[in-house]
């Protein structure tokens, strides 16, 4: 887990829920942005009715595995199977949106991923894996730790709000 010590100043989240530096004089920790972050996706993930392809219970699982899945396989590799396996089960595309969503955000690693390209396919295409292969080192480390920062709080917030625990199928 990273642990940082600056202060940032944070605007309240907008509407699509991605988190600003900049703003409103409203001073907190980055962990604390971290924190009310992954909470309301989390929140917003409980909203949300079960189905054949989504359970709460499976996104618990693939928050608890993901941090292991980078430590073993590599950042890109465990996001790039993430996305891959969104289409049959939603709880991964929950998970991938989560960690494009911080990333890319303003103040975040990957700021400004919105170029050109993706004018072009805002929806279809995985911004997050094109900024992780296009950028350089520094920045894939930083948003490998920044990723597995905020995977501690959801990994948290799954545990304590999840009550099921059913076996997950993922395959």
């Amino acid at each position: 887990m990273v642990k940082e010590t600056a202060v940032v100043k944070e605007t309240p989240i907008s509407s699509a829920r991605v988190p600003s530096a900049a703003g409103s004089g409203d001073i907190r920790l980055i962990e604390q942005r971290r924190a009310k972050f992954a909470l309301q996706r989390i929140e917003d993930a409980l909203a949300k009715s079960e189905d054949g392809k989504y359970r709460h219970s499976q996104l618990k699982s693939f928050l608890r595995r993901l941090p292991a899945m980078i430590q073993m396989n590599g950042f890109g590799q465990a996001l790039a199977f993430y996305y891959a396996k969104r289409t049959n089960y939603e709880a991964y595309g929950v998970v991938y949106k989560l960690l494009e969503d911080w990333l890319c955000a303003e103040g975040q690693v990957y700021a400004g991923a919105e170029g050109f390209e993706y004018a072009l396919y805002p929806q279809s295409r995985p911004h997050l894996l094109h900024e992780l292969t296009s950028r350089d080192q520094y920045h894939y480390r930083r948003a490998e730790a920044e990723a597995q920062a905020l995977l501690a709080w959801a990994k948290k917030f799954a545990e304590a709000l999840i009550l099921s625990n059913d076996d997950v199928e993922d395959d």
